[in-house]
């Protein structure tokens, strides 16, 4: 369904400029994304001697590679990105020639809004994906949170009773002789006499070049963290994807924005081909449409890296 013929030829010039300024930063989809696996990629091999930690630590894990399979599906939807994108070019191109017919413009505009709608729908899968991503590695972390309070809590009690044993006995003597009795008599599971809910993680990579091989994460330098530590690595990682979020939102709002733009020109177009100035902004917006193809092309490669990376270290 085509807009009503209320704008002139100048609001929808304006349009098509407004349209440009707008054009997605896909290079920042990709750092986003790129960042947020840099911090969660670690979690793949995390690993702690309290009981309580070590049974949280495979829903983390589970759910980073969850992620990881959101990023596949965000390849289906940066390829149909990339079509888009081609597409554009196209018509923008024929917009800025002479010799283009307007039946053949007009062919080229239906098929983006034909295919902006199937972009526009893997997009919003992706989005929905990530937020569900983020929604259970939020609720990871506190499960998370609330074991270090309770462990916490029995620490303190644990303390209470050995402060309670050594009223029975006499001198300083007795009072250690006391607190390693009672701690050579702990349950394996209460470690958190000695530390402080340890998580052993692979040091994050600062970068990943993906050209040389990093090595394997069970290779890599390994550091103990404290609980508080670990999740904050976590909750950083959580924060990214809510960037990631961000991103993603703003491009399916991008190709919502083109469909209308070239409805809009659709209705105006004998008007807009006599305009030199409309053949000018249709030549700079089919430049920049260039820049986003190869955009796409850059986040499609840098993905799959990430992908071949995750595959060989989860054998």
């Amino acid at each position: 369904m085509l807009p009503p013929m209320t704008e002139t030829p100048d609001d929808v010039l304006q349009q098509v400029v407004e349209h440009q300024k707008r054009a997605p930063q896909i290079h920042d989809v990709l750092d986003a994304s790129l960042k947020t696996f840099l911090l969660l990629e670690p979690w793949l091999a995390a690993s702690s001697e309290h009981q309580k930690v070590k049974e949280l630590l495979p829903r983390i894990r589970n759910q980073v590679v969850k992620h990881c399979e959101t990023l596949d599906v965000s390849l289906i939807a940066a390829e149909s990105g990339w079509h888009m994108a081609d597409n554009a070019i196209t018509v923008f191109g024929e917009l800025s020639s002479r010799t283009a017919s307007a039946d053949d413009i007009q062919e080229s505009i239906a098929l983006i809004s034909e295919r902006s709608g199937q972009t526009g729908e893997s997009v919003a899968t992706v989005l929905i994906a990530v937020r569900s991503d983020r929604i259970a590695l939020q609720s990871a972390k506190k499960e998370l949170e609330d074991t270090r309070n309770r462990v916490e809590e029995e620490k303190k009690e644990h303390i209470r009773n050995i402060t309670q044993t050594q009223t029975h006995h006499h001198g300083v003597s007795g009072m250690v002789e006391g607190i390693v009795r009672k701690i050579k008599g702990r349950p394996k599971n209460t470690s958190y006499i000695l530390v402080s809910l340890p998580i052993l993680l692979p040091i994050m990579a600062g970068r990943i070049d993906w050209d040389e091989r990093i090595k394997h994460m069970r290779e890599r330098d390994h550091k103990y963290y404290t609980c508080e530590q670990a999740i904050n690595q976590l909750e950083a990682g959580i924060t990214h994807i809510q960037l990631l979020e961000h991103y993603i939102d703003g491009l399916a709002r991008y190709w919502a924005a083109l469909d209308m733009t070239m409805k809009a020109i659709s209705v105006r177009l004998e008007s807009l081909q006599k305009n030199p100035k409309s053949r000018m902004a249709f030549s700079d917006l089919r430049k920049k449409y260039e820049g986003i193809k190869k955009d796409f092309f850059d986040y499609m490669t840098g993905i799959q890296k990430v992908q071949d990376y995750v595959k060989a270290q989860l054998k």
